[in-house]
This record gives structure tokens, C-alpha cells and sequence, in this order.
């Protein structure tokens, strides 16, 4: 009788760690710190512009400018009503913004340049490099870039990572970009390769 090929199945191999490919996993959590570090002192900088809008008691109906050149010049980049600007940050808006775009830049970090390099000291795949708080960073990336910022009604459960995620729009706190940092300084990878099953006769 015809021996039959059995469809291939995804094997999880453990790989004992290299000096290198523990050196690449180092490298990606301070490239991720650093994204931490610019957070924090952007949320600084926010912090001194309100304190120092609010003691001065500024009228809220005025405008800031932002550019490189005097406004009276008409020469700016950006301008917001002072009111929206206090409003944004005591809501949580602009620290929001910029926990999305870096949320983003941390998952393409990941998986065009490190989840690689390490996928080439294994001789493996880049897709045989697994973590599951990563996959979870993806999914979150995904509703930002391709689902306008909404979480859906039927959205699937992260698995590492501990963020409250419910139905409706994805809003990224200080406290919740801290936590992913966090959780990264303790990120496990684990390598998976498809192997076939033995022939059957």
C-alpha cells in the first residue's frame, strides 16, 4: 500500500538562547525604553506649558502658535485654541496620540528588524519567532492603523498583555504605555517550526 503524507503541524522546538540572540532581545527593550523615556518627558513638557498657561491666568479664547518663525510674520507651523490645548492634555489626548504612534513603532521595530535578526541566528522563519505580548501588540497596532482607533464589538482577547480592552475607542493611558514597557522588560520569545508528522502507511 501507498505510503500517505500527513499535513504538516506547527511544533514548538525549544532553542537554548545565544549570547547574540540574548544581545538582539536587549537591544529591542531599550530601543523601547527609549520610546518610555520620550513618552514621560513629552507628558513633562505638556505638564510645565499648563502650569505655566494656568498661572498667568491666560485668557482660553486665545491662540498659540507654534513654528520657527514670529507669528506676526505669518510665518507658523500650527496654531490651537489655548482652551483645546489645556483640554487636551487634562483629558488625556496628547499623550494618547503619541502612545498610538509609538504603540505602532515598537510592533514594525519588532517585526521587520529584531524579530528577523533573531529569526537568522535560529535558522528559522521570522514567523517561527513567537511572543505572545507581541502578538497582542500587533493586535492593538492593527486597530490603530486599519480600524480608525475602535476596538469592535467582537474583538478577539489579548493574552499577555495587561491592558483593559473593551468594545468602542482605543484610548492609550500613561499608565497603560508604562505598563506595555514593563511587560516587555520581561517579554519571553519562543521559537516554533513546522515539522512533519511521521509518514503513515
Amino acid at each position: 500500500m501507498a505510503k500517505r503524507r500527513s499535513p504538516k503541524t506547527i511544533t514548538t522546538i525549544r532553542y537554548t538562547a545565544t549570547k547574540r540572540s540574548n544581545i538582539l532581545i536587549a537591544d529591542f527593550r531599550k530601543s523601547c525604553q527609549e520610546y518610555y523615556i520620550c513618552h514621560f518627558m513629552a507628558s513633562i513638557g505638556f505638564k510645565r506649558s499648563i502650569n505655566m498657561l494656568e498661572s498667568s491666568d491666560a485668557n482660553r479664547t486665545n491662540t498659540i502658535y507654534f513654528g520657527s518663525e514670529h507669528p506676526d510674520k505669518g510665518q507658523f507651523d500650527v496654531s490651537i485654541n489655548i482652551g483645546e490645548y489645556l483640554e487636551s492634555f487634562q483629558n488625556g489626548e496628547f499623550q494618547n496620540l503619541i502612545a498610538k504612534s509609538f504603540v505602532t513603532a515598537i510592533y514594525a521595530e519588532w517585526d521587520e528588524l529584531y524579530r528577523l535578526r533573531i529569526a537568522e541566528e535560529f535558522g528559522v522563519q521570522g514567523n517561527d519567532v513567537k511572543s505572545d505580548l507581541m502578538g497582542d501588540v500587533r493586535l492593538i497596532r492593527n486597530y490603530i492603523v486599519h480600524n480608525k482607533s475602535v476596538v469592535p464589538d467582537k474583538h478577539k482577547n489579548l493574552k499577555e498583555l495587561d491592558w483593559p480592552l473593551s468594545p468602542g475607542e482605543l484610548w492609550i493611558t500613561d499608565e497603560m504605555f508604562r505598563r506595555l514597557i514593563d511587560q516587555i522588560n520581561q517579554m519571553q520569545v519562543r521559537i516554533c517550526s513546522v515539522v512533519p508528522q511521521p509518514s503513515e502507511t
